[in-house]
């Protein structure tokens, strides 16, 4: 797939804006200042919340989601051995590595460096 031209977005998202009640949730994984101000511009964006990055707590919660079977316990060494490699860890790089090791709980443990790669 190739990447995504900024006017390919806007026209995209234009027709959208005209229906009355119509919600748009846009994902930007990338810093919004790189984003043209086109597309952001009041009255095209409402509301621009910052997710931020993995706490302890939440990346054991989603080891425990994700791994329902695991004891409690590996989803701390998960969460422990995440933030030893990295403290700017986003949810999305989380599920992208859930996502890689499926079927594989220890080995999502195990890899867990690979998060950042």
């Amino acid at each position: 797939m190739g990447t995504l031209k900024q006017f390919t977005l806007y026209c995209g998202i234009r027709p959208l804006a005209v229906t009355p009640g119509f919600l748009c949730y846009l994902r930007v994984f990338v810093s919004p200042l790189r984003l043209d101000p086109a597309l952001i511009r009041p009255g095209r964006v409402d509301h621009k919340q910052f997710v931020g990055y993995c706490s302890h707590w939440q990346l054991s919660q989603m080891f425990q989601r994700f791994y329902p079977e695991q004891p409690a316990a590996r989803a701390e060494e998960f969460a422990d051995r995440a933030l030893a490699v990295s403290d700017t860890i986003s949810a999305a790089q989380v599920q992208g590595h859930f996502l890689l090791y499926k079927l594989e709980p220890l080995q999502a443990i195990e890899n867990v460096q690979r998060i950042i790669m």
